[in-house]
């Protein structure tokens, strides 16, 4: 079983789709449970977590053997850095806690934020 989180983006999508059309066994971790229709369709198991829930998390990384997570970006949060930190930490003590052996990590606020919000979360 294969674990990704981000299949509502473009990045997420592909790689689902691409796994699913290679016969790949994979639960798809949403936000919202409407957009999971789409994945259960064509084979995929559903979870509807919160990436910042660690418990929540890790059982949905129950039997993985590998996950694949591009964190969400979200600039209309009060605190974009600590945000992501949440996310990022629920997801490592999770993937440790579950023991997923194998995960591609990624984060896409470098392709869309300005340069000064990059500048300002390097420095922090």
């Amino acid at each position: 079983m294969l674990t990704i989180a981000g299949v509502t983006g473009r990045t997420g999508s592909a790689v689902a789709e691409s796994l699913l059309a290679r016969g790949a066994k994979l639960r798809v971790l949403l936000r919202a449970r409407e957009a999971g229709e789409r994945w259960r369709s064509r084979g995929a198991q559903i979870a509807v977590v919160d990436l910042q829930d660690q418990a929540a998390l890790t059982a949905a990384l129950g039997d993985s053997e590998g996950m694949f997570a591009l964190l969400p970006e979200d600039l209309k949060v009060p605190d974009v850095h600590g945000h992501r930190r949440r996310m990022a930490d629920a997801l490592a003590a999770s993937v440790r806690s579950a023991r997923v052996p194998h995960v591609v990590f990624l984060t896409e606020l470098s392709q869309h934020a300005p340069r000064r919000l990059l500048d300002l979360l390097a420095a922090s």
